[in-house]
């Protein structure tokens, strides 16, 4: 659904698509680091694939 709606859709979708995408990222993030959940919490903050991660969530044009 990326990139496919336009401003006549409501913000719901807009914010379900946000969602769904940041899903996206986080998981291929943590398969390509072969990372579990937990490793992703247990890694410090200023782990640099834990902020690699983070910095691609937070590119302009991603708003969930």
């Amino acid at each position: 659904m990326e990139g496919k709606l336009g401003e006549r859709h409501s913000g719901l979708l807009h914010h379900e698509s946000a969602l769904a995408k940041g899903r996206r990222i986080m998981v291929e993030g943590l398969k390509r680091l072969k990372w579990e959940e937990a490793d992703l919490k247990e890694a410090p903050k200023t782990h640099p694939e834990k902020l690699a991660l983070a910095g691609k969530l937070r590119r302009p044009g991603f708003d969930p």
